[in-house]
């Protein structure tokens, strides 16, 4: 069984668009995505282009 990954992120100008990615599990958090989400983060904190985060799922 091959796994998906559990967060997606999309750059639309200076929005972080961060999509959960576990349909199967109706995006209940666990490890793989609390980490994923955590990563996307540390990434709109780091990055001085992006403004905005927007979580979806």
């Amino acid at each position: 069984m091959s796994e998906e990954t559990p967060v997606l992120t999309e750059v639309r100008g200076p929005i972080l668009i961060i999509t959960l990615n576990r349909p199967e599990a109706k995006n209940a958090a666990n490890l793989a995505l609390s980490k994923g989400v955590a990563a996307a983060i540390d990434r709109l904190d780091a990055d001085d282009t992006l403004s905005v985060g927007i979580i979806t799922g």
